[in-house]
């Protein structure tokens, strides 16, 4: 139920259009990551956060994009 999700995922503004960045795999890793049973999520950056939280920036990320 733990993550350590790194700089694929954090509460912040993900960096997808940077060169040498693929917002393809970012979409795939979204959808990966919003489907885990996790109930707290380590990211690289900012505050650690919970179960909500993840899914709520996955859905926001991935809204736009399906």
């Amino acid at each position: 139920g733990v993550l350590f999700s790194g700089d694929a995922l954090y509460d912040g503004t993900l960096l997808d259009s940077m060169p040498g960045s693929d917002a393809g795999a970012y979409i795939t890793t979204m959808r990966t990551l919003r489907a885990l049973d996790v109930h707290v999520v380590h990211a690289g950056h900012n505050e650690s956060f919970g179960a909500a939280r993840l899914r709520s920036l996955c859905d926001a990320y991935l809204t736009p994009r399906t």
